[in-house]
């Protein structure tokens, strides 16, 4: 059975609300920004036709870019901008090693946006009824 890569967006939410000692709080905030990112990325990544993608780390590039300019429903162009600022959170997230004290909103913004995200996809991409 494949991975529910929506699956992601659950743990970055439940990390996000979860008690952690204060000591660990870098930690699960930026474990949270990431898991949220990927499960936005895999659900886009579904939508972008395969021949566009590169099998390598330029996907991630690729599939917003395809979003933001192939998107013929309003909410999948919105969707690749938001999956773009998904990006550069997870980047700052994953590889700066000085994240700071400020961090909390980008969360918030994060696995908000990975949510609406989510939402977006599905109804641009249900079977007409």
């Amino acid at each position: 059975m494949p991975f529910v890569w929506r699956d992601y967006w659950v743990l970055a939410n439940a990390v996000a609300i979860d008690q952690l000692p204060s000591g660990r709080l870098e930690a699960k905030r930026r474990t949270a920004i990431s898991r949220a990112y990927y499960a936005a990325f895999h659900a886009a990544k579904a939508v972008v036709p395969w021949t566009e993608l590169s099998g390598t780390g330029e996907d991630h590039r690729i599939v917003s870019e395809w979003l933001r300019n192939n998107g013929t429903d309003q909410g999948l162009v919105q969707a690749g901008r938001d999956l773009e600022r998904l990006r550069v959170l997870r980047n700052r997230a994953d590889y700066d090693a000085v994240f700071g004290s400020g961090r909390a909103e980008e969360l918030r913004e994060a696995t908000e946006i990975a949510l609406q995200w989510s939402e977006a996809i599905r109804a641009a991409t249900a079977p007409a009824t």
